[in-house]
């Protein structure tokens, strides 16, 4: 009798089990490997069958959910498999062997010794041919009419081509009757390495318009009002320097190297309607510094700002210069006689002193002030006492002493001014 023949490929492309007896035998063998301690390590893969690995590969490969295991990634071998208590690491350790090309992949290793064939990707439909078949000058009309009806969320329009951003690609337009970002995955496909993912800067380049670069200042303060998150390393040096410069005349410090953090978050800009938040930021993230000072001077550096050299004053000769003592005596009387004590107080200073405190007093027992504000003009000015040995006595707070005082002497002074 024949053997039956079972045709698996027309199914998976990557299995090679073909009878009954060997899928068997493969899930026997499947099952003593769960019932061990480490069924997956390198050491034992080794020793399992290809066509029990290719199984195991199966599984994987329905358990992330793609289509062929060339699509495989390291991380892939990493996760569980269903049913199981361990990933498949080994099996990647297997595939790191010293028998392996440096230039090929561990992944792709492991599948050439198991014979999967390469994965052959099916070809993809021309869904950009709509817009190959329009010219740069109908793109660069679409991209104007873009820009004359979009608008950010404060409702300023957008002032130039080169202020759009992928957010107002979705917007449709009325001529079109669909949106332009099949335009823009378009130049996506077509854009070269070295613009690092910039699809607008290589679209407009594309069509000719100017950089922001050679824009006026005034232009190029209208594109920054009007996107609040701006890529601002794209922003010419010049315009942020002149933006640096004006939140130091805001705080009035004499060299650029003298800002702080605290410019950043709480200047207002008018040119730009806001502050100067986001390049701050921008430079946090690329030095990975979190000292503010480092993350300045970084930010200094990268636009070529000098360093500040503090004017010194000049320096005082040494003049020599004799000892005495305050005793010693000069024409009759000592030196210390002949100097006044600044502390003294007059006689005539101790009266007016007096006599203002009686005025004081006269006006506080007079005045329609409350039981604790009288208490405490009392302590005060007649008894000599300070905030915290008031406050700490009244269970109140020094500030909240201070500011009793000062609403009761201004009461007593209104009372005054108005007879």
């Amino acid at each position: 009798m024949p053997a039956i023949h079972f045709d698996y490929q027309s199914r998976r492309s990557f299995r090679y089990t073909y009878h009954p007896p060997e899928e068997v035998r493969i899930e026997r063998e499947l099952q003593q490997l769960q019932a061990t301690e480490r069924p997956l390590g390198p050491r034992r893969v080794l020793f399992i069958s290809r066509n029990t690995k290719l199984r195991i590969i199966e599984t994987l490969t329905r358990a992330v959910r793609i289509s062929h295991p060339r699509l495989l990634k390291d991380y892939h071998f990493l996760i569980k498999l269903p049913g199981w208590k361990v990933s498949l690491y080994g099996f990647y350790l297997f595939g790191l062997n010293g028998e392996r090309p440096p230039e090929q992949s561990p992944v792709d290793y492991l599948l050439d010794r198991l014979g999967v064939e390469p994965f052959k990707s099916p070809p993809q439909p021309r869904v950009f041919e709509c817009w190959e078949q329009r010219s740069p000058r109908e793109h660069l009309r679409l991209l104007q009419s873009l820009q004359s009806i979009a608008k950010n969320k404060k409702g300023i329009p957008c002032p130039h081509l080169r202020a759009l951003f992928y957010p107002d690609f979705s917007i449709k337009l009325p001529e079109l009757g669909k949106s332009l970002i099949g335009l823009y995955k378009y130049y996506k496909s077509k854009m070269p390495g070295f613009y690092k993912g910039k699809t607008l800067d290589y679209m407009l380049d594309e069509l000719g318009v100017e950089q922001l670069k050679d824009l006026s200042r005034d232009l190029q303060f209208a594109c920054i009002r009007y996107h609040a998150n701006w890529y601002w390393i794209d922003i010419p040096n010049d315009t942020v320097l002149y933006l640096l410069d004006r939140a130091r005349q805001e705080v009035e410090l004499p060299h650029l190297r003298c800002l702080q953090e605290w410019p950043f978050y709480h200047v207002h800009l008018p040119e730009i309607d806001g502050k100067l938040i986001g390049l701050y930021e921008y430079f946090r993230l690329h030095t990975k510094k979190s000292d503010p000072r480092k993350v300045i001077d970084a930010m200094l550096d990268h636009y070529k700002v000098p360093n500040y050299e503090e004017k010194r004053l000049p320096s005082i000769p040494f003049i020599k210069y004799r000892r005495f003592s305050l005793q010693a005596p000069t024409g009759g009387r000592t030196f210390g006689d002949k100097t006044g004590d600044p502390n003294l107080v007059t006689p005539e200073e101790a009266a007016d002193r007096k006599f203002t405190l009686e005025l004081l007093l006269q006006a506080i027992e007079s005045s329609n002030l409350t039981q604790r504000e009288k208490e405490i003009l009392r302590r005060r000015y007649n008894e000599d006492q300070t905030l915290e040995f008031i406050a700490d006595s009244l269970g109140l707070k020094r500030e909240e002493i201070r500011r009793i005082e000062a609403e009761a002497l201004a009461k007593i002074r209104t009372r005054i001014e108005s007879r």
